[in-house]
């Protein structure tokens, strides 16, 4: 199901590899809507810190150094983390693309049992990440909704 607004802009759609039950997973490529949402989210301009005349004596307490020091670590845990998504990024997608291609190889000669070894290997491989993720995605839920409490906003039965 897909909005019909979205249709106009659909480039390309694949059918991917069977992973997880007997269904494949479908993508579909498009353009992006010409008035993308802009982040709400502040960012500091780091060309300001550099000027001595706002650096000079702008501490006057330790405390704001210690909110200082908390906000640049969460930087540094940030840019870890998001070295940590893109290079599980970029494994998923080689076994992606290995896994096509077994599949492929499968296909024109069923017989082979290294071929078909090296397919199950591959999909177990991508299973396991693919499961890593949704431990990961189960813990932010239950975390959220942890968070939220007896609040308005929470969902009621």
């Amino acid at each position: 199901m897909m909005s019909s607004n979205l249709i106009q802009n659909v480039i390309e759609i694949k059918m991917h590899s069977i992973l997880l039950s007997d269904h494949a997973a479908v993508s579909v490529t498009f353009f992006p809507p010409t008035n993308p949402c802009k982040s709400k989210q502040w960012r500091l301009n780091t060309s300001l810190l550099k000027n001595k005349n706002i650096n000079l004596n702008s501490v006057p307490s330790v405390a704001t150094v210690w909110e200082a020091f908390k906000a640049t670590c969460r930087g540094w845990l940030i840019s870890f983390s998001s070295a940590e998504n893109k290079k599980r990024r970029e494994v998923k997608s080689q076994l992606n693309f290995k896994l096509k291609t077994l599949e492929e190889q499968h296909m024109l000669d069923p017989s082979n049992l290294d071929l078909r070894k090296s397919l199950l290997t591959a999909r177990t491989n991508l299973q396991k990440l693919v499961h890593e993720e949704t431990a990961f995605a189960l813990f932010r839920l239950r975390r959220t909704y942890f968070e939220s409490g007896d609040k308005a906003g929470k969902i009621s039965s």
